[in-house]
C-alpha cells in the first residue's frame, strides 16, 4: 500500500495522500456531499440504503450541514448501525454529531430478528425508511422491533406509513406485516412498532399518470395521556371546515375518527391528525400535523388540511 501511495504522490508532485484517500481511490468509493439540496438526513438515509443494495462503499461528508445541529443525531446513528448489521458492514465515523462517515457493505445477515432502539424520541418511521429497502431485497423474512417516537415533528407519523405509504407500496408488489404496539412522543419516545418483511426480487411496474377526482377523505385524530379528548374533536372540525371550502361536498365522502389512546396503546402526552384523500384513479394523498405545547387544536387541524390542499393543487399522483 505504501508503494502505491508513493507512486501516486510522485504523479501529483509529491502531494501527500492520506490512507483514507488512498483507500477511496482503490475501492472506487462513492463520494457524497450531505449538504446538497435541503442538507438534512434524507441524503444520508438514501445513500446508506443504496450502498447496501448496490454493494458499493460510500463516504458521506457534511452530514446534515444545513440543520441547526449538524451531524448525526440518535435516530440517524441507530439507522446506520442497523443497516451495518444487515450487511456486516465496515462503518467509520459513527458517533453522535459526526459529519463524516465511511460505509462499506459486506455479506447480508443470516439473522432473522432485530431490535432497533433510539432510546430517544427519534422517529421510528425514519428508521424504517433507511432500512426497509434493504430488508425487502434480503434473502429471507426478517422481524424488526423499532423503538422511539412514532408521532414527532419533522418526520412522517406512523399512521402515514400505515395508511398512505403502505397501499402505494403494495402496488409495486411490496408487502409486509406491520403492528403499532405503542405510540411514543417527544421528548421521551418509548413508542414501539413491529415490522415483518417479505423478501422480493424485483418491484412491479405501475402507471399513475392521472390524479383523478377526490372521492373520499378520512380525518383521523388522536390524543394521548393527559390531553383531553375534545382536542381531537376540535382538530377534526377545524380540518373539515377548511376542506369543505375546497372540495365539492356532493362528490366527496367524509369519514372521521377521533380517538383517545390509553396507557396500553401510547406513552406520554401527545396529539396528532392525519388526513387521507383517495381519488377515482386510485391515488392516495396524506397530510399530517402533530400537537405541540401551546399550539391550538384548531391550528393543528387547519395545518394538516391546508397541506393536503396544497399538495393536490400541484396536480401530482402521490
Amino acid at each position: 500500500q505504501m508503494c502505491i501511495r508513493d507512486s501516486i504522490n510522485a504523479e501529483y508532485g509529491g502531494a501527500f495522500l492520506s490512507f483514507s484517500s488512498l483507500r477511496n481511490m482503490e475501492k472506487d468509493v462513492v463520494q457524497i456531499d450531505g449538504s446538497i439540496l435541503e442538507g438534512g438526513g434524507q441524503v444520508l438515509r438514501n445513500s446508506v440504503a443504496l450502498s447496501g443494495l448496490l454493494a458499493k462503499p460510500i463516504q458521506v461528508q457534511n452530514i446534515r450541514a444545513k440543520r441547526k445541529t449538524p451531524g448525526l443525531a440518535a435516530q440517524h446513528l441507530q439507522g446506520i448501525k442497523f443497516v451495518q448489521e444487515l450487511y456486516n458492514a465496515k462503518l467509520e465515523g459513527a458517533a453522535v454529531k459526526s459529519t463524516d462517515i465511511y460505509f462499506e457493505p459486506n455479506e447480508y445477515t443470516k439473522r432473522e430478528k432485530f431490535v432497533v432502539d433510539t432510546h430517544t424520541a427519534g422517529s421510528t418511521c425514519l428508521l424504517i425508511q433507511i432500512s426497509l429497502p434493504c430488508l425487502l431485497f434480503g434473502a429471507k423474512k426478517i422481524e424488526v422491533q423499532y423503538k422511539g417516537g412514532t408521532d414527532v415533528v419533522n418526520a412522517p407519523p406512523v399512521d402515514y406509513f400505515r395508511y398512505v405509504f403502505r397501499p402505494i407500496a403494495a402496488l409495486f408488489g411490496v408487502t409486509f406485516d406491520f403492528t403499532l404496539n405503542r405510540r411514543g412522543f417527544y421528548p421521551k419516545g418509548n413508542g414501539h412498532v413491529t415490522l415483518i418483511t417479505n423478501p422480493l426480487k424485483s418491484l412491479s411496474p405501475i402507471s399513475m399518470l392521472e390524479q383523478g377526482e377526490i372521492k373520499e377523505i378520512q380525518i383521523l385524530s388522536f390524543v394521548s395521556g393527559s390531553v383531553p379528548s375534545h382536542v381531537s374533536q376540535r382538530m377534526n372540525r377545524a380540518a373539515k371546515a377548511i376542506l369543505s371550502k375546497f372540495f365539492d361536498a356532493s362528490k366527496v365522502t367524509y369519514k372521521e375518527e377521533a380517538k383517545a389512546e390509553t396507557s396500553d396503546t401510547s406513552f406520554g402526552n401527545g396529539a396528532g391528525i392525519l388526513i387521507i384523500a383517495t381519488t377515482t384513479t386510485g391515488c392516495v394523498f396524506g397530510s399530517s400535523a402533530i400537537g405541540e405545547l401551546k399550539k391550538k387544536s384548531e391550528d393543528i387541524g387547519q395545518e394538516a388540511a391546508n397541506h393536503l390542499i396544497n399538495n393536490i393543487k400541484l396536480g401530482g399522483c402521490v
